[in-house]
C-alpha cells in the first residue's frame, strides 16, 4: 500500500509529497514560506494549496537580487 501522497499546485506547479515542498527545477526541498512570500501571496489565488501561504516572513526577491552573481559574465 502506497502512502506517500503527493500534490501539485494548480496555480504554480509546486510539488508537496507527503506535505513537504521540493522545488520542481532542481528536487531539492524548500521552505513553503518562501514559496508563499515569493509566489503565493504575490501571484496566488484561492486554487494555491501552499499551506503556509498566509504566512508572513520567508525570503524575497529584493533580498534574492542582492545576492552576487557567481559568474559576471553571465
Amino acid at each position: 500500500m502506497n502512502t506517500n501522497v503527493s500534490d501539485i499546485c494548480p496555480k504554480c506547479g509546486a510539488c508537496f509529497f507527503n506535505k513537504l515542498l521540493y522545488w520542481g527545477g532542481t528536487g531539492k526541498r524548500g521552505d513553503p514560506v518562501d514559496l508563499a512570500s515569493l509566489v503565493c501571496r504575490p501571484y496566488g489565488d484561492n486554487t494555491c494549496i501552499n499551506p503556509m501561504r498566509d504566512v508572513e516572513g520567508g525570503d524575497t526577491w529584493a533580498n534574492r537580487a542582492s545576492f552576487p552573481l557567481i559568474n559576471s559574465e553571465v
